[in-house]
C-alpha cells in the first residue's frame, strides 16, 4: 500500500474507522504509513455536504450494489463525489 500511495492523500467516508483499521494494520506489520488519510467531506462545501447522503443513496440504487466490498465502496464514493461536485441530484448515471 505504501508503495502505491506514498506521499498521497487518500479520502474515505469513515475516517475514524478507517484510520483505526490502518493503524492496526501498520502496527502489525511494524511499518509506518507513508500516506495521509482524510475524510472525503474535506473536499465538500457545506452545501455539497448537505446533498451527500441523498446523492450517495441514489448512486447505490442505480449501481445495484448491495454488498459491502472495498471496490464497490470506492465506486460509490467516486460516483457520488462527481455527482455532488457537478450539482447533480436525481439524474441517472447512464
Amino acid at each position: 500500500v505504501n508503495g502505491l500511495l506514498c506521499g498521497m492523500t487518500v479520502h474515505c467516508d469513515s475516517w475514524y474507522h478507517d484510520f483505526t483499521w490502518l493503524s492496526r494494520l501498520f502496527d502489525a506489520g511494524e511499518s509506518t504509513q507513508a500516506f495521509r488519510l482524510e475524510d472525503i467531506r474535506s473536499l465538500l462545501s457545506q452545501e455539497e455536504a448537505g446533498r451527500w447522503q441523498e446523492t450517495k443513496d441514489e448512486v447505490i440504487a442505480e449501481l445495484g450494489i448491495d454488498c459491502h466490498r472495498a471496490s464497490n465502496d470506492a465506486k460509490v464514493l467516486q460516483a457520488t463525489l462527481v455527482r455532488v461536485k457537478n450539482g447533480c441530484i436525481g439524474q441517472s448515471m447512464s
